[in-house]
C-alpha cells in the first residue's frame, strides 16, 4: 500500500511538471492559424496509435494506453506509465517582403498512468476492469505576427497581431470487458484560456497618432465526458484456445461539450515605455468577467483492427462537428470535417494472440 501511494505521488508530481514544460514550450511556437476555433489541434492518439496512422477506434494494446478509445482500458493487466513528446517545425513564408521564418516546438503530448483492477472472481467469469488517469494538451494557440502597410492619407501602419493559450484536459478513465464486449469513459475537466491583441501604430511624418491596443483575455473551464465501446470476433483458434486471427470492431465519441467562460475586453491607448512594455494612456472601452459559453463540437469515430500471428492492421473513420462551435454565441472560421485512417504493423515476435 505505501508503494502504491509513493507511486501515485511521484506520477501527480511529474503531471504538475509536464504541464509545466507544456505551457513553456507552446510560447515558442508561431502559427498564424492557431488563430480559429481554440487554436491548433494536437493529435488525439497516443504513440503506438501514431505509428498505425492514427487508428484507434479498434485498438486494445497492453503495452500502451488508448485514451481515444476507453474501452480498450479493459485489455490492460499490467500498471502501464505513458509519455508522449512532440516535436513541431514550422516554416512560414512572406511574399512581401519576400521572407522565410522558422520555429521548432517541443511538448509533452500526454503523461498517463494505467493499473488494472480485475479480481480472481472477475477474471474466471472472463471479465477484465481497468482505471487510467493523466493529463493532455487539446489545443495550442500561439501566434507572433507583424505587418507593415501604407495607406493613402495616413503613409504607414504598423499592425501586431499577437495570441496565446490553448486548452488541456485533465481526465481519469475505466474500461470494462466481459467476454468479448468493452465499454469504457473518459471523465475529466477541461480548461484553458485565450488571448488575443492588435496593436496599431501609425508613422506619419508631420502628425503624431498614439499607439492603440485591442485585447481580448478569456479563461474557460468545464467538466467533459467522452465513451466508447469495442467488440471482439474470434476468426480463428490455436489447440490452447487462444485466438489467432481475431476482429475488433470499436466505436467512440463525446457529445458537445459546454464550457464557461469569463472575459475581458480592453481598448486602449497606449506608449512604449523604455524597456519595450507599453503604458496606458486611456481606455475607450473595457469589460471585466463577461460570462459566455464556449460550444465545443460533438465528435464520433468508428473502425476495426485485424490481428493475425504477427500482422495488426485496421482503418477509423472520424467525423467532428465543428460547425456547431461558438465562441460567446460566434460562429469562427472552422468547418466540420471527416478524417480516414489507415495503418498496420509486422511484430516478428508475436506467436500468438491471447
Amino acid at each position: 500500500m505505501r508503494s502504491a501511494k509513493l507511486t501515485m505521488v511521484k506520477f501527480f508530481t511529474l503531471l504538475i511538471v509536464a504541464f509545466g514544460l507544456q505551457m513553456s514550450a507552446s510560447a515558442q511556437e508561431n502559427s498564424p492559424f492557431s488563430r480559429y476555433g481554440v487554436g491548433d489541434l494536437t493529435p488525439n492518439h497516443n504513440i503506438f496509435s501514431r505509428s498505425m496512422g492514427g487508428i484507434a477506434a479498434g485498438i486494445a494494446d497492453n503495452r500502451s494506453i488508448n485514451f481515444t478509445n476507453p474501452a480498450s482500458l479493459s485489455s490492460i493487466y499490467n500498471t502501464v506509465f505513458d509519455v508522449g513528446a512532440d516535436i513541431n517545425y514550422r516554416i512560414l513564408k512572406s511574399t512581401t517582403p519576400a521572407k522565410k521564418f522558422t520555429s521548432a516546438n517541443t511538448y509533452v503530448s500526454y503523461l498517463q498512468l494505467a493499473f488494472p483492477l480485475t479480481t480472481p472472481k472477475m477474471a474466471r467469469a472472463n471479465m477484465a476492469w481497468a482505471m487510467s488517469v493523466g493529463i493532455k494538451p487539446v489545443s495550442n494557440i500561439s501566434y507572433k505576427i507583424e505587418k507593415n502597410e501604407r495607406v493613402a492619407g495616413i503613409d504607414s501602419i504598423n499592425t501586431l497581431y499577437e495570441g496565446t493559450g490553448g486548452v488541456n484536459q485533465a481526465f481519469f478513465g475505466t474500461g470494462l470487458k466481459i467476454k468479448k464486449f468493452s465499454v469504457g469513459v473518459n471523465a475529466g475537466y477541461m480548461f484553458g484560456n485565450k488571448d488575443y491583441s492588435t496593436i496599431v501604430k501609425l508613422i506619419n511624418d508631420s502628425t503624431f497618432y498614439y499607439t492603440s491596443n485591442s485585447a481580448t483575455k478569456t479563461s474557460f473551464g468545464g467538466l467533459y465526458f467522452t465513451a466508447g465501446m469495442q467488440y471482439d470476433f474470434a476468426l480463428d483458434k490455436n489447440a490452447n484456445g487462444f485466438s489467432t486471427k481475431n476482429l475488433r470492431v470499436g466505436i467512440y465519441g463525446n457529445m458537445q461539450q459546454n464550457l464557461n467562460a469569463k472575459q475581458d475586453v480592453i481598448r486602449e491607448i497606449i506608449f512604449y515605455d523604455q524597456n519595450g512594455g507599453f503604458v496606458r494612456i486611456d481606455s475607450v472601452f473595457e469589460s471585466k468577467d463577461a460570462k459566455g459559453k464556449i460550444k465545443l463540437p460533438a465528435m464520433v469515430g468508428i473502425g476495426f483492427s485485424y490481428q493475425s500471428l504477427h500482422w495488426q492492421y485496421g482503418a477509423d473513420v472520424e467525423y467532428g462537428n465543428w460547425n456547431s462551435y461558438r465562441f460567446y454565441g460566434q460562429t469562427d472560421a472552422v468547418k466540420s470535417n471527416f478524417k480516414i485512417r489507415v495503418g498496420g504493423e509486422y511484430d516478428p515476435y508475436v506467436s500468438g494472440t491471447p
